[in-house]
Order: C-alpha cells, then sequence, then structure tokens
C-alpha cells in the first residue's frame, strides 16, 4: 500500500517509462558549474510527475526546454544578473535518441545558485499558477502528444487551470495521478 501512494513498483515493471529521462539525467547530472543550477535538474518534479501520469517524456516532450525559454525571458525582462550575478552556458547534452543529439552539446544557461529561491518562486507562480504550463500542456494536447486524461491525471499542484475549469474540477476536489485526493494547504504567516 506504501509503495502504491509514493508512486513506486518494487517490480521494475514501469521502468521503461523513465528510460528516456534516465538516459538524459545521466548525461547532464552535475553539468552546471559549481555555484550555479540548471533548469533541467530543477524541472525533475514536474517531469517526474509528467510521466507518472502517463506522458510520453521523450524527443517531442521536452517541457525543461519551454521552462528555460520561459525562465531566461523573465531573468533578462527583470535584469536578474544585476541581482544575482551573470548566468552563463553550459554544455546539454541529448541522447541518441533524440533527434537534438545530432547537434550536441547544445549550449544551455545556468544560472548563479543564488537565484534558486527565486527561480522556484517565479516557476510555482508564474510558470505552473501564471498559465504558461497550462498552454505548454494545451499545445501538446492538440498536437496529438498527450492525450487529455494525461493532463487530468496530474497531481493537483500541477493541474492546468484551463483543464480544470473544462471539466469543472477544482484545486481542492481533484485527484493526481494515483488518485489522491487533493487537500488545499495553508500556510501560517
Amino acid at each position: 500500500m506504501i509503495y502504491s501512494q509514493v508512486g513506486y513498483d518494487p517490480t521494475g515493471r514501469n521502468s521503461h517509462k523513465f528510460k528516456t529521462w534516465h538516459e538524459r539525467i545521466a548525461l547532464n547530472y552535475q553539468s552546471a558549474p559549481k555555484g550555479f543550477f540548471h533548469v533541467f535538474n530543477e524541472a525533475h518534479t514536474i517531469i517526474y510527475e509528467l510521466i507518472q501520469a502517463g506522458a510520453d517524456v521523450g524527443e517531442k516532450f521536452v517541457v525543461d526546454i519551454s521552462i528555460g525559454q520561459h525562465w531566461s525571458k523573465y531573468w533578462t525582462d527583470n535584469n536578474l544578473d544585476v541581482l544575482y550575478g551573470n548566468r552563463c552556458k553550459y554544455p546539454h547534452c541529448y541522447p541518441d535518441s533524440h533527434p537534438q543529439s545530432k547537434s550536441n552539446p547544445q549550449e544551455s544557461w545556468c544560472y548563479p545558485l543564488a537565484s534558486l529561491g527565486h527561480y522556484r518562486e517565479w516557476l510555482q507562480d508564474t510558470y505552473i499558477e501564471g498559465g504558461k504550463f497550462s498552454s505548454y500542456l494545451k499545445g501538446k494536447v492538440s498536437k496529438g502528444e498527450l492525450p487529455i486524461s494525461v493532463a487530468h491525471d496530474l497531481p493537483p499542484k500541477f493541474h492546468p487551470v484551463a483543464f480544470r475549469a473544462s471539466t469543472g474540477d477544482t484545486p481542492c476536489g481533484a485527484t493526481g495521478a494515483r488518485g489522491q485526493r487533493a487537500e488545499r494547504v495553508r500556510c501560517a504567516a
């Protein structure tokens, strides 16, 4: 019972779903220079939940590119280099199963660790809750690259507003990939 609640399968039957993602992790583990983070490593929670919900995260489903493009624009639009220091490029590689691998390594931005908290707030407040993640998923659904049922099976914290509105779900009434009922968390000020 505990295994099912945390999404763990001790038999390994579903490990194939994670193969491509694990290949990318192996190629890019700690690839940013010391003192910097990169969006791919920080996108793991979203990628994991997408895979758990049934998304085929592979060569055409690279949500960290979407996150990275939006964060990069936010970074430059808000002159965050003045506040945190300059970002820099690092080599990001794709596995041979991705067409992107033909031009490996890709130059990708990494950001000063001092800005990690700011990034995580932006990811939650702007990318997820602000509708950018919803737009990304809607685009994948419209292209036939993501079944709408997968979008509905994401945990409530990732539920895109547009999909909730179309079904009448509310954050407190939605269920996640493992059928868990969501509860709104209140934090003391």
